[in-house]
C-alpha cells in the first residue's frame, strides 16, 4: 500500500479568529505546522514577546512538585507491569476545565519547594551527626573533654591511629623520647586509636616516629564534652531530628493528595506549550494572520468546511506545490489487520516519501518467521493469551495496542507452526505415558517434520523463504519504478536480477535431480543469458566503454551479497532448535528433581517446569521478535527502500498523564 498523499497548504483569516482556529487544529491533530516561507515572514510581524510565557519552566515546576510527592505519597500495591502499562488518569472536558479554574498550583509548588529545603537540610544534619557519631564511638573511652585536644603554647595534643602490628614498636620508640607520651584508646579492625601529649621541643623526634610507623592524624569533633558525653547529645538530636522529618514527611504526604490536579495542570501547560510553538511560526499582520502546514490529503476538504464553520467563512486555504527536494512528512496508514505491523516498521524508521510503505509486504514474512522461531505449539498458546489479557485486564489505550496484536499474531502462528513441527512444551510426543496413546498418536500424525530429526529439511525450508523474500524485494523494487515511469531502471536494474536470481534456481534444481535433468541445458543457458546482459547493462552510466565493461562484469560480485542474505535465514533454524532443546531439557531436569528429593519432588518438579519454560519462552520470543525483525531491516527493506522519512507530526494537544473523556 502506497504512503497517505500529503497537501501543503496556507491558512489565513482575521486576527480576531486566531485561537478558536489554534484551538480547533490542536483539538483535532490535522494539521503539522510549519515555519513560514521567508519571503512570507519578510512581510509579517512576529508575536509581541510581552505575550509569550515561560512554558518550561512552568513545566520544571510542576514536574519538580509531582516528583517530589511521588516520593512521599503512600505507595499502592502494584505490579510493576500494572504500573507501567496503568493507563492514564481520564477526565469530562467538564472536570478538566473546572480544574483549570480553580487550581492555584503555584501555591503547592512554593509549599514542595519550602519541605524539600527542610528535609534535605535535616537529612543534611543527619548525615553529618551519624558522620560524627560513627568516629565518637571509636574514641569513647576517651575521657578527656574534647575541647581540650588542641595545641598549647608549650604541648600538643593529637588523636590519630596506626597499624596495630607497628604498635608495639612504636611504643618502644616513642618511650626514648622524653617529654612524649600517649594512651591507648580502641581498637578499630586492624587499627589502633591513640591520644599523643608531646612537648613542642620534641616536635622534630615525634614527626619522625609517627611517619615511620603509618601514623594517620584524626580530626576530632569541635565539641566540649567527652565522647561519650557527645554521643548521647547525638542521639538526643538524631532522634529530634527523625521527629521533625516525619512531621515534615508528614506534610509532604499531605499535599500528594494534589497529584492529579498537578499532573492535569502540567498536560495544560504542555498543551500551552505547543499552541506558543505553533504561534511563534504564524505571521501577523494588523489585521490578519498566516498559517502554513501539511495535512493528509484526505482530509483537506474536512478541514476547509469545519475551518469555514469556526470562522463563519472568513478564511481562506489556499494549496501550495511542495519546492524541490522540500522535505515532505510521512504517513503510513494500513488495513486494521496490518496496522499493529507498523510498530515493526517504524523501528526501523519511515520510508521516504517516494518509497513505498513496507508494512503490507513484511508482515506475512515476520510473523511466520516469529512462529518459526519459537516453534513451540504450547509457547504459542501461552504468548497470545498472555497479550490478549495484559491488552484486555490492563485496558491499554488503543494508540499503544500495536505490539501486543502483533504478539497474539505470532502465538496464533506459532502455535499452527509448533504443532506442524511437533514442539510442545518439549515434550517427546513418542514418550507419553501409556494413558496419553490417543492423543501422542494425534499429535504426532498432526506433525509433518521434526527439527531434531530432520534439520536438514528445516534448513532447506529456511533457505527457500529467504530466497523468496529476496526476490520479493526485488519484485517490489521493480514494480515501484515503474510506478514511478523508470521503466528503463526497473528493468534494467531490478527485471534483469529478478530474471538472472531465479535462472540460477532453474538450472541448480535441474542440476540436483528436483527438476528433469533434461532441462539442466536449457537452465545453464538462461544463466548465461542473464549473465551476458548484466555485464552488458550494469555499467552503463559510465562514459568510457572499458569502464562500461567493467563495471558490468563487477556487478556479478552483488550476487554473493545476495548469497548471503539468503544464507542468514539459516538462524530460523538455529532459533527454532534452541527453543526446543531447551525446553526438553527444562523437563528433563524437572524429573530429576522429583525422582530426587522426596515427598515435595513433584512440587519442586512443577515449580522448575513452570519457571524453567517462563524463562524459555521469554528469551526465544524475544529473540524470535528481534531475529525476525532484524531479517527485515537488514535483508529485506534494502531491496526496496531507503528509508529516513520525517514522521508526521500534527499540532496536537500532548499528553503525558491524562486524557480527555466524552462527558456521560
Amino acid at each position: 500500500m502506497p504512503q497517505v498523499p500529503m497537501q501543503k497548504l496556507n491558512i489565513i483569516a482575521p486576527r480576531e479568529y486566531e485561537e478558536d482556529i489554534l484551538k480547533f487544529l490542536q483539538e483535532k491533530a490535522l494539521m503539522q505546522v510549519m515555519d513560514l516561507e521567508e519571503e512570507t515572514r519578510k512581510i509579517l510581524a512576529k508575536i509581541p514577546e510581552e505575550e509569550k510565557h515561560d512554558f518550561d519552566f512552568l513545566l520544571a515546576e510542576v514536574q519538580f512538585a509531582i516528583d517530589f510527592l511521588e516520593q512521599h505519597k503512600i505507595k499502592e500495591k502494584q505490579s510493576f507491569l500494572k504500573r507501567l502499562l496503568a493507563p492514564a488518569q481520564a477526565l469530562t472536558p467538564g472536570q478538566f476545565s473546572k480544574i483549570i479554574k480553580t487550581f492555584y498550583f503555584k501555591n503547592i509548588v512554593e509549599k514542595c519547594k519550602i519541605l524539600e529545603e527542610k528535609i534535605n537540610v535535616l537529612l543534611a544534619r543527619k548525615t553529618k551527626l551519624q558522620e560524627e557519631h560513627k568516629l565518637l564511638w571509636q574514641w569513647r573511652k576517651l575521657d578527656i573533654p574534647l575541647d581540650q585536644i588542641k595545641e598549647t603554647e608549650k604541648i600538643n595534643m593529637v588523636g590519630g591511629s596506626m597499624p596495630i602490628k607497628n604498635f608495639e614498636e612504636f611504643r618502644k620508640k616513642l618511650a626514648q623520647v622524653k617529654l612524649a607520651h600517649f594512651k591507648k584508646i580502641y581498637l578499630v579492625e586492624n587499627n589502633v586509636n591513640l591520644l599523643i601529649i608531646y612537648d613542642k621541643r620534641e616536635i622534630e623526634k615525634v614527626k619522625k616516629i609517627l611517619d615511620k610507623y603509618e601514623w594517620q592524624e584524626v580530626i576530632l569533633p569541635p565539641r566540649k564534652g567527652t565522647p561519650l558525653q557527645e554521643l548521647k547529645r547525638i542521639k538526643d538530636f538524631l532522634a529530634e531530628i527523625r521527629r521533625e522529618l516525619k512531621v515534615q514527611k508528614k506534610k509532604a504526604q499531605g499535599l500528594s493528595a494534589y497529584i492529579p490536579k498537578l499532573k492535569v495542570i502540567y498536560d495544560y501547560l504542555l498543551w500551552g506549550r505547543a499552541h506558543q510553538q505553533v504561534q511563534e511560526r504564524i505571521g501577523n499582520t494588523a489585521q490578519t494572520f498566516v498559517l502554513s502546514g501539511w495535512i493528509k490529503e484526505k482530509d483537506y476538504n474536512e478541514l476547509k468546511e469545519r475551518l469555514r464553520k469556526v470562522t463563519k467563512g472568513n478564511v481562506e486555504i489556499f494549496k501550495i506545490k511542495p519546492k524541490k527536494g522540500e522535505t515532505i512528512p510521512v504517513v503510513i496508514e494500513n488495513r486494521p489487520a496490518l496496522k499493529p505491523f507498523e510498530t515493526v516498521t517504524t523501528i526501523y524508521g519511515l520510508p521516504l516519501p517516494q518509497e513505498i510503505d513496507p508494512t503490507p509486504y513484511m508482515a506475512p514474512f515476520f510473523i511466520l518467521f516469529f512462529g518459526l522461531c519459537l516453534s513451540d505449539a504450547g509457547y504459542g498458546i501461552v504468548v497470545a493469551a498472555l497479550a490478549w489479557l495484559i491488552m484486555t485486564i490492563l485496558r491499554v489505550p488503543r494508540e499503544n495496542r500495536g505490539l501486543f496484536k502483533v504478539l497474539i499474531y505470532g502465538g496464533i502462528i506459532t502455535f499452527i507452526v509448533g504443532a506442524l513441527l511437533g514442539g510442545w512444551f518439549g515434550v517427546v510426543l513418542e514418550e507419553l505415558p501409556s494413558g496419553f496413546t490417543w492423543l501422542s498418536s494425534t499429535l504426532i500424525q498432526i506433525r509433518q517434520l521434526d527439527p531434531l530429526k530432520d534439520p536438514i529439511k528445516i534448513l532447506i525450508l529456511s533457505l527457500a523463504l529467504g530466497i523468496v523474500q529476496v526476490l520479493v524485494g526485488i519484485a517490489i523494487n521493480m514494480f515501484w519504478k515503474m510506478k514511478q515511469k523508470r521503466y528503463l531502471e526497473a528493468i534494467l536494474d531490478s527485471g534483469l536480477w529478478l530474471y538472472f536470481i531465479i535462472a540460477i534456481m532453474f538450472w541448480a534444481m535441474a542440476k540436483m535431480g528436483v527438476l528433469p535433468s533434461s532441462l539442466q541445458q536449457l537452465g545453464l543457458y538462461a544463466v548465461l543469458t542473464g549473465a551476458g546482459a548484466l555485464v552488458l547493462t550494469q555499467g552503463r552510466k559510465q562514459k568510457n566503454i572499458l569502464l562500461k565493461f567493467g563495471s558490468g562484469v563487477m556487478s556479478l560480485y552483488n550476487l554473493v551479497g545476495y548469497l548471503s542474505d539468503v544464507l542468514s535465514y539459516s538462524r530460523l533454524l538455529a532459533l527454532g532448535l534452541a527453543t526446543a532443546v531447551i525446553a526438553m531439557v527444562v523437563n528433563l531436569v524437572a524429573f530429576l528433581f522429583k525422582d530426587m528429593i522426596p515427598v515435595v519432588g513433584w512440587a519442586v518438579m512443577v515449580l522448575v517446569m513452570i519457571g524453567g519454560h517462563l524463562f524459555n519462552m521469554t528469551i526465544s520470543g524475544l529473540g524470535a521478535f528481534i531475529h525476525s525483525a532484524r531479517l527485515q531491516f537488514v535483508e529485506f527493506f534494502p531491496k526496496f527502500m531507503e528509508g529516513g522519512g520525517e514522521r508526521f507530526e500534527p499540532f496536537r494537544r500532548e499528553h503525558k498523564y491524562i486524557t480527555i473523556a466524552r462527558s456521560k
